[in-house]
């Protein structure tokens, strides 16, 4: 506002300065008329110039003035856009300074929070190392038992192998052993069933002999009737009965013939 005063003041003594030499011009020019008439035309000369230069002076005025209307339209939005923007730029600073504030705060979260984290990764790096070690001893461990453990195996290993190779050598003379007790127990029964065979033939020969001899003394009794004395008679007879009853004795203590023996006898005398 101040300004603008001292321009207006600025403006008016300049005006002042040259309506004094615009005077000083007219009057300079009076003086070289040497007639009134020369004068009044002078001054009526002078008189429609200044019209004319205030009619055109007033137009550019008009056109000034509206040209200052719309600069000073402009400079009041300017203002308002100014005020809005100083007004934008209080609220920007506002915000920035609450944006500055929260990430501060965020800063500073986010730095307890790292130490916090970087204390749990030392303390998880301590355990996962603690347990590193407990399993490379384990491992260490695992590994000593496992050469122990390989090593009896190669020795049961060998054990079992030294207890197979002697079980197959017992199977193996078991086996032998066995065809040799077979084949002497084949042998055996063969000797068995020729033995049963020949005692059956014989058992077979005594009993047709017994049948032959109970047959014998009737035919002989007959005959012997009418020849020969009754104590000769009686002599001979008590002899064939003793020799039967001998016989008899013997077929009896003959074993039982086999089914299969009779068999093969049969069909022998078939």
């Amino acid at each position: 506002m101040e300004k603008l005063g001292k321009a207006k003041a600025k403006a008016a003594r300049e005006e002042k300065q040259k309506e004094q030499k615009l005077e000083e011009l007219v009057l300079k020019s009076l003086e070289e008329c040497t007639t009134p008439e020369d004068k009044v035309k002078l001054l009526l000369q002078r008189h429609v110039e200044s019209e004319k230069n205030v009619s055109r002076l007033t137009g550019e005025v008009r056109v000034l003035q509206r040209h200052m209307e719309s600069q000073q339209r402009e400079k009041e939005q300017v203002q308002r856009d100014l005020n809005k923007s100083v007004l934008m730029r209080d609220k920007l600073q506002e915000v920035c300074r609450e944006q500055q504030r929260i990430i501060k705060s965020v800063k500073n979260e986010s730095m307890l929070q790292i130490k916090v984290e970087e204390e749990r990764r030392k303390e998880s790096q301590t355990k996962f190392q603690s347990s590193l070690n407990d399993v490379q001893k384990s491992l260490a461990k695992n590994n000593e038992e496992n050469i122990k453990l390989r090593d009896y195996n190669i020795e049961m290993t060998k054990k079992l192998k030294l207890l197979a190779e002697q079980y197959q050598t017992r199977e193996q003379h078991l086996e032998k052993l066995n065809e040799q007790v077979q084949l002497e127990a084949q042998l055996h029964q063969a000797k068995l069933n020729k033995a049963q065979v020949e005692a059956a033939m014989e058992k077979e020969i005594l009993t047709k002999l017994v049948a032959q001899l109970l047959r014998k003394p009737n035919r002989s009794g007959k005959a012997a009737a009418g020849a020969a004395s009754h104590q000769g008679s009686n002599r001979e007879g008590a002899s064939v009965k003793g020799t039967v009853k001998y016989l008899h004795g013997q077929v009896r203590r003959l074993p039982a013939i086999p089914a299969k023996v009779e068999r093969s006898i049969r069909k022998l005398q078939g």
